[in-house]
């Protein structure tokens, strides 16, 4: 950031501890590289999103990797740029000895629903926080993420549950970024993309640990060690299909390793089992000009055929 540079209370703020705004233009002079600012609402159901953001590391304005970022931080923000709620995410940064930009090198799915009252206009943010604490302000947006509420895809639901040491499966399981291990891991394993898979549970031993169980809420019970159940949700338009029987154990067995390592996490699996995946189709169907023709086309003989018999 400039030396010097001016912040101010969002107007009309009413969010105790809200950021400040800053005030001096072009007083950021870092964004993320390679990230794309189109983020596209993949399900088709009115109400529900299914969204993935990639980007590369924070870099200045004369093309230096910034090297003292600890980790980003992602946030849904309304219009004006503003985080509307909690952190989506923090994803450790890994900058010791980046030389280059790779545009995919932190990946973040996420789904669930849009407030009742949803406008169109919210976007993810991205902004760094250092070793010492210090946060810069958002860097990097996407573009307003629309709801999507037409069209098909193929739904395929399922599980896998992970055996390895009890030690592994607790560390692995509650980071942060287990989930997005997960799903890369599996997405490589059927031959997916990885914005197609999404993590929807996670349980460690019996014990739900993601999403988040509220205080007080209902915990599972078991009494096995050493495992974690993973369960997913695949969205696709590419009208591929996966079954069990596609799911290559040793393949998965590797490709978890290979993605916890990413994350920070060594964990050697012991043994792999998956559930058969259900197959559904979600979403409405688009109504083609060609179709509305035919209809037209249709009704136009119906109502000659009506002529001819009344005249």
């Amino acid at each position: 950031m400039l030396s010097t540079f001016s912040l101010q209370c969002p107007k009309g703020n009413q969010v105790d501890g809200a950021f400040p705004d800053v005030a001096t233009s072009a007083a950021l002079k870092c964004q993320a590289c390679g990230m794309t600012s189109e983020v596209v609402d993949a399900n088709p159901v009115a109400g529900k999103y299914a969204v993935a953001l990639s980007f590369g590391d924070l870099v200045d304005n004369s093309g230096a990797f910034v090297k003292q970022t600890m980790s980003y931080e992602v946030f849904w923000t309304d219009s004006a740029g503003r985080p509307t709620g909690n952190r989506v995410a923090e994803i450790a940064a890994k900058t010791s000895s980046v030389t280059c930009c790779k545009a995919k090198k932190y990946k973040i799915n996420i789904r669930g629903n849009y407030a009742s009252n949803y406008d169109g206009t919210a976007r993810l943010a991205i902004r760094a926080k250092s070793a010492n604490g210090a946060i810069l302000p958002f860097f990097s947006y996407s573009n307003a993420i629309a709801d999507k509420s037409t069209g098909e895809m193929r739904k395929m639901t399922g599980s896998f549950t992970v055996k390895l040491s009890k030690a592994d499966a607790k560390s692995l399981g509650t980071n942060p970024r287990a989930k997005d291990a997960f799903s890369a891991a599996f997405a490589t394993t059927i031959g997916f993309e990885p914005e197609e898979v999404f993590v929807t549970k996670i349980t460690v031993d019996g014990t739900q640990v993601f999403p988040p169980v509220a205080a007080g809420g209902r915990r599972l019970v078991s009494h096995n060690t050493g495992e974690v159940k993973v369960d997913y949700e695949i969205l696709t338009s590419s009208g591929k299909t996966v079954a069990k029987a596609d799911i290559n154990l040793d393949n998965l067995k590797a490709n978890i390793q290979a993605e916890a390592a990413e994350i920070g996490v060594t964990v050697t699996v012991a043994s792999m089992t998956v559930s058969d995946v259900a197959t559904a189709t979600v979403g409405t169907p688009v109504m083609t000009g060609a179709a509305s023709g035919v209809f037209f086309h249709m009704m136009a003989l119906v109502l000659a055929a009506g002529a001819h018999f009344w005249f």
